[in-house]
């Protein structure tokens, strides 16, 4: 059992020095800090699978309702996340200091590989392979799939992060 231990010990620690250093809660901006909550993520997937529902009802092919549950992900996530700048609601004292940045560089103070982003990263890529089941016997939805997925998980790659603002004024 000491072995064991040992192992687990030296591993957790290996695992520990080979994620990057993240910021503490105390340290993260306000006005992301909500997404730390279990409630949050409960909403989030709660959502997805409202919407899917809903395609359900309207939408009898299951093919096509997951593919449009996906697409929607995709351009409201990405509205959300890398188009819209600043801290549009808050405390008045961080007004203007994150208006540069978009919501996905303000979250846990731009650290990459923090558990956050590893999660807003993993969703689109998890509808990718639900939608991809659904979708092998109609191949023309396929490139919506892809499309979309490609939509949400390259913005969030690390050579990405402020691309888009630097040719803003």
């Amino acid at each position: 059992s000491y072995s064991f231990c040992t192992l687990l010990v030296s591993t957790v620690r290996l695992q520990q020095m080979a994620e990057p250093a993240s910021p503490t809660l105390t340290n993260v901006n306000p006005m992301t800090r909500w997404l730390h909550s279990y409630g949050f993520w409960a909403l989030y997937i709660s959502l997805i699978a409202v919407t899917r529902l809903v395609l359900w009802m309207v939408l009898l092919d299951v093919g096509l309702g997951w593919t449009l549950t996906c697409v929607l992900h995709a351009v409201i996530s990405f509205t959300l996340l890398h188009v819209i700048r600043g801290a549009p609601i808050g405390d008045i004292s961080i007004r203007g200091k994150y208006d540069h940045l978009t919501f996905w560089e303000q979250i846990d103070d731009e650290y990459h590989g923090t558990v956050i982003r590893k999660l807003f990263a993993s969703v689109p890529v998890i509808l990718l392979g639900i939608t991809f089941n659904f979708v092998r016997s109609n191949w023309s939805l396929l490139p919506w799939v892809i499309g979309s997925t490609f939509l949400c998980v390259v913005p969030k790659l690390p050579f990405m992060t402020k691309a888009a603002g630097e040719h803003v004024d």
